[in-house]
């Protein structure tokens, strides 16, 4: 398996919450060693073929989905409205590319705003909402939106970027990486452990929608009613504008492994594992205490699971381009395969 294709056709994917069928089919094309299991919601459980159905589980998890926007009106001149799907900053938007998509077309649009030419004094300097924003894909009536485009209302769409490696830095840019650099991670990890012979099952779970309310974890953990659950994330990272003392997700120091967030406290026990193991095995880890953001975590502590999260950090994450290290990516799996061979 070559990591940095499998990064790339991941980050590539089109895939926003809800129309994550592209992701699905790119973890059926480096998965083909597993049993898969796919759902009417694109959630996705990939169990091991030494599965055993009277053995503990573990599960991974990582969400498949991306924030991205909907098509909500199109206006008669041909401009778009639109909405988010997921968290944004509105300031990051103007003059970004999106693809408009559905299984038969993608249509290239640009988030747009009223031209600096034809404001007025007042307006200079307002941060702009996106009820004040549009997409522009070149048309001029909204007959030419519907009959040349043929776009209609509710389609999903994500931000329109190509993922690129730069060998000399080892790190990607690109799109998505809220979580698909997990995605990647956990692909990763399940074909280092699969024939291991373990005290335990260990399945993947490739959940939806999680930017809109982590609901697929949900469903999945209904399938697999794991003992345990490790939740991979491409989590943001704080080293370009945190003060020093409070770094704790930089680029090329590891995984970024939290004690809590506004959502949960982490499992303390799957906490002093992972400790041991950086320890024990030598590697890179960074330790945070976060009072912002989420993650699928919450949902396993809700049900009476005991997890934890392992975040790859990803530089601008919820915005079109997004910055992870490929080293980052290697020492989470490692980390990750360590702590499923420590678990007692």
């Amino acid at each position: 398996m070559n990591d940095i294709e499998l990064i790339k056709d991941l980050s590539n994917a089109l895939g926003a919450s809800g129309y994550e069928k592209a992701v699905v089919e790119v973890i059926q094309k480096y998965m083909t060693d597993f049993d898969l299991e796919v759902d009417d919601f694109n959630n996705v459980v990939a169990r091991t073929k030494n599965f055993d159905k009277d053995k503990e589980t573990i599960m991974l998890d990582a969400h498949i989905d991306e924030v991205g926007f909907m098509l909500q009106a199109i206006m008669e001149n041909g401009l778009l409205k639109f909405i988010p799907i997921g968290g944004w900053n509105p300031n990051t938007l103007v003059s970004s590319q999106v693809t408009i998509y559905d299984d038969k077309k993608e249509v290239t649009g640009i988030i747009s705003s009223t031209p600096v030419h034809f404001l007025t004094k007042s307006d200079y300097g307002k941060s702009l909402e996106i009820k004040d924003m549009f997409i522009d894909v070149g048309a001029v009536s909204a007959k030419e939106v519907k009959d040349i485009f043929n776009l209609r209302v509710g389609l999903p769409m994500v931000p329109n970027i190509k993922c690129s490696f730069n060998e000399e830095t080892n790190r990607f840019m690109g799109k998505a990486f809220d979580c698909r650099i997990g995605v990647a991670a956990m692909i990763k990890t399940m074909h280092s452990i699969k024939d291991k012979a373990l005290k335990y099952n260990v399945v993947a779970s490739f959940s939806c929608q999680e930017e809109v309310g982590e609901r697929g974890i949900l469903m999945n953990i209904k399938k697999i009613n794991p003992r345990y659950a490790i939740c991979f994330e491409g989590c943001p990272a704080d080293d370009n504008f945190a003060p020093s003392y409070l770094i704790q997700a930089a680029l090329e120091k590891g995984p970024s492994l939290r004690y809590m967030d506004t959502s949960a406290i982490n499992s303390p026990y799957l906490m002093e594992v992972a400790r041991n193991c950086r320890d024990t095995y030598n590697i890179k880890m960074q330790e945070a205490v976060r009072i912002g953001g989420g993650n699928n975590s919450a949902i396993a502590q809700k049900v009476g699971i005991p997890s934890i999260v392992v975040g790859v950090p990803s530089r601008y994450i919820h915005s079109h381009v997004s910055i992870c290290s490929l080293n980052d990516y290697h020492e989470a799996s490692q980390l990750v395969q360590k702590i499923l061979v420590s678990i007692n």
